[in-house]
């Protein structure tokens, strides 16, 4: 099965999309029936006068000109992805989003896997930011997308309940894959009991991983450490990704700033963070995925996280962390951290069930096992 794969970035870089598009590619490349393809980077038609309208629009207005909604841009993309697949034979066109599709016109299979449909995004990415104009540009490049492609990919149930409900996409089209965990490195048995064992007893750990602190819930997240070190239970809270902007933060706040994962050194200390975690903590008020849950359970390290999004379809409460809504009160979060904390054994249960559910279901081999499944489905 001859695949090509198209993207409006270079699904080579790693650095874009946090990586995913790479990672989506990797996972496909891996598998024995396909031969991938990646086809030139889609580039955009006047991206130079589109920004220049973007920021005019955002200094003027104080509103969001999404580039990539216009019709001149996505017609362009189509045009681009036309001619490149006219240069090699292949069996099906898979992306890592819905804009290289929206206006193509292709006789084969057309395959899309993306975390959020549009309507989300007006609500996640551009709450309130948005013109009408766009906006009704953005439904119809989502209803087109999902009128033309055999399959529509979606990280969560979240987002496939979008698809289904707010577009009415045929409920054959519609099927749900979660991502992986963005990493390069295994894990086997031995190495995450070595690594529950070795976790402190005395302090709880705590890591937050994010580069919007007001968005992922710092401010409520730095409350339940507080509350957890008044109970006596005492808790170091690491933060990664971003500067609170508390003017003066309690000393058992310990801020690491943005980590790469470009660097050897960026990734061995995100892996040391890992490893000494109790438990990943992001109390978002909005997350598409939060890909970030799943790379905490590759290393045996349950979430808490919030019930909102694309973390209920990786979290399965009780099992590989724990679900908080926003009206759940700081000390319900405790008592559910005090209470595993304090007991190893359930501790210990936890966090292997945590690298199970990674094992079996959050990882990029299951992925591109389900993917390539519904691929020759429709072949």
């Amino acid at each position: 099965m001859k695949v090509a794969y198209a993207a409006t970035y270079n699904p080579l870089d790693i650095s874009k999309w946090s990586g995913t598009g790479f990672y989506i590619g990797k996972c496909l490349a891996h598998q024995n029936s396909i031969d991938l393809v990646c086809l030139p980077p889609l580039k955009e038609k006047f991206k130079y006068f589109f920004m220049a309208k973007q920021m005019l629009y955002k200094y003027l207005w104080g509103i969001f000109y999404w580039r990539n909604g216009n019709s001149l841009v996505l017609k362009d993309y189509a045009r681009q992805t036309k001619n490149h697949l006219k240069k090699t034979e292949v069996d099906v066109l898979f992306c890592p989003s819905t804009l290289p599709i929206a206006y193509l016109e292709w006789p084969k299979p057309m395959v899309f896997w993306t975390d959020m449909t549009f309507h989300q995004a007006l609500e996640y990415d551009y709450p309130g930011r948005l013109t009408e104009k766009t906006i009704e540009a953005g439904h119809r490049l989502e209803r087109n997308v999902l009128a033309r492609c055999s399959l529509a990919l979606y990280s969560s149930d979240w987002a496939a309940r979008s698809a289904l409900d707010y577009y009415q996409a045929p409920p054959h089209k519609v099927k749900v894959v979660p991502f992986g965990a963005n990493l390069d490195i295994e894990h086997d048995w031995q190495d995450i009991e070595e690594a529950i064992a070795r976790r402190s007893r005395a302090v709880c750990h705590l890591l937050f991983i994010g580069v919007d602190w007001e968005r992922k819930g710092g401010p409520r997240v730095l409350k339940v450490a507080e509350e957890l070190n008044r109970r006596g239970v005492k808790t170091v809270l690491e933060v990664v990704g971003c500067q609170p902007p508390e003017k003066a933060l309690p000393d058992f706040v310990k801020v690491h700033g943005f980590v790469s994962k470009r660097t050897l050194a960026g990734r061995q200390k995100l892996n040391d963070l890992f490893k000494q975690a109790h438990f990943l903590i992001m109390l978002s008020a909005a997350e598409a995925y939060g890909l970030v849950l799943c790379e905490a359970n590759a290393f045996g390290v349950p979430c808490i996280a919030s019930r909102v999004g694309g973390m209920t379809t990786i979290i399965r409460d009780g099992v590989n962390g724990r679900l908080f809504s926003e009206d759940d009160e700081v000390a319900d979060i405790c008592e559910a951290i005090a209470t595993k904390f304090l007991d190893p054994d359930s501790y210990g249960e936890l966090a292997k069930a945590s690298f199970h559910e990674y094992s079996v279901r959050l990882n990029w081999r299951a992925a591109g096992e389900k993917v390539t499944e519904l691929l020759e489905s429709i072949i």
